[in-house]
């Protein structure tokens, strides 16, 4: 292969970021340093008794919520704390409550999100989970999954996550037609940093990562004498690991110096909750709740982060459902960071709705931020609408939008 700094590379941007991208598989493959299994849990269904359950056992029932219960949970002493993670897999969609001396936590599962932050070196843990995937797919045969504590590596955390950004953002470039010095610069930088990084590529320690990844079947077994356990990276190759996120850093920086923005952008976080779709109300609910507890979350840990959500309706519901969370989303709103948006009932269609409709959706709405959060919504908010009235200008302007 070429150097990554060969001006003459015959390689396509294209092919460069799928070479990126499956050297990031193999990195991320010496993402967890340690792990241990948190064995047997206590599951409740909802109105019924409580059985032990541990990874692969069928739920007592599909029908409803079913809670998962593991009272303590601890990890070595030797483990830092901002290296260990929790992975839950309860076999459906749920919400995840951490108790802990700091208090309470709380954090929405599905395939695509199964891993937290631990609160503190001990702590409760419980799932209220419903047996269905997250667009309301029923799980007909909803099985407990793995659930575990991981300790990361850091410096392989922290290579891989600059790495993923560097090809997200070349991939957007990309999609959007523009083949040109940014997609370069990324390109090299990224190549520079992986260029000189060899990491370790014996079968007996790799087959037993890609295991705990999940890369083979549920029922395949290694082979006789390799074992299970997940040997870390020797010093030798985290230093090569360092040194590679170093030249990655040095390199964005260059090009940050020689390709200054063009522009500014301002994002700001949204849920989009449909209150009734391809699920019955009630979930509706559950998912406002598992979202809103996300979004605490998050907005505790990034302070320089904020959040925008529609519809007073999810909001009250969230109240009522979860008024611990609730006392918290109001303190965010007080600070400005989480702002209320549409300032409407729910988020309503236009086209076939009458005026006195639309003005009431507005009234009902703004009336209930104001009463219960002390503010109006100033920014009209209807993403996923299928047409829009004419005279809706003329309503929002009159509600204060």
């Amino acid at each position: 292969m070429p150097s990554p700094f060969d001006p003459h590379d015959p390689r396509s941007p294209e092919q460069r970021l799928a070479h990126l991208r499956a050297r990031l598989g193999d990195l991320r493959a010496w993402r967890v340093r340690d792990a241990m299994a948190l064995g047997h849990w206590r599951a409740t269904p909802e109105g019924g008794e409580p059985v032990e359950i541990a990874e692969g056992d069928p739920w007592p029932t599909r029908e409803g919520v079913v809670a998962f219960d593991r009272h303590t949970v601890t990890f070595p002493a030797d483990w830092l704390l901002d290296e260990v993670r929790i992975e839950l897999d309860a076999g459906g969609e749920g919400l995840a409550v951490l108790h802990s001396k700091f208090g309470k936590r709380a954090f929405g599962l599905d395939p695509y999100h199964r891993e937290l932050a631990v609160p503190a070196l001990a702590f409760g843990l419980r799932i209220e989970a419903v047996a269905r995937r997250p667009f309301g797919e029923p799980v007909s045969d909803p099985r407990f999954g793995t659930t575990r504590l991981v300790r990361l590596d850091a410096d392989v955390e922290g290579l891989s996550n600059r790495l993923s950004v560097v090809a997200e953002a070349v991939a957007a470039l990309l999609e959007g037609g523009r083949d040109g010095e940014a997609v370069d610069a990324l390109l090299d930088a990224a190549d520079g940093a992986l260029h000189g990084l060899h990491l370790p590529s014996a079968i007996e320690a790799l087959l037993p990562r890609l295991a705990a990844q999940g890369a083979f079947a549920r029922d395949w077994t290694p082979p006789e004498g390799l074992g299970d356990a997940l040997a870390p990276l020797d010093e030798e190759a985290r230093a090569r690991v360092r040194d590679a996120d170093l030249r990655l850093r040095t390199a964005l920086q260059g090009a940050r110096a020689t390709l200054p923005p063009r522009g500014r952008v301002a994002a700001v976080g949204h849920a989009h909750i449909d209150l009734a779709w391809l699920w019955p109300v009630d979930e509706t609910r559950r998912k406002t709740r598992r979202t809103f507890g996300t979004v605490l979350g998050l907005l505790d840990e990034r302070p320089g982060w904020a959040f925008g959500q529609s519809s007073a309706a999810l909001h009250a519901w969230y109240a009522e459902d979860d008024p611990e969370g609730f006392a918290r989303l109001r303190e965010r709103v007080a600070d400005g960071r989480w702002e209320v948006l549409g300032g409407t009932w729910v988020e309503h269609e236009t086209a076939m709705s009458s005026g006195e409709s639309l003005a009431r959706q507005l009234l009902h709405g703004q009336r209930w931020f104001e009463r219960h959060l002390g503010v109006r919504a100033r920014v009209g908010w209807l993403p996923d609408c299928f047409g829009f009235a004419p005279a809706l200008p003329q309503l929002l302007r009159s509600a204060g939008i």
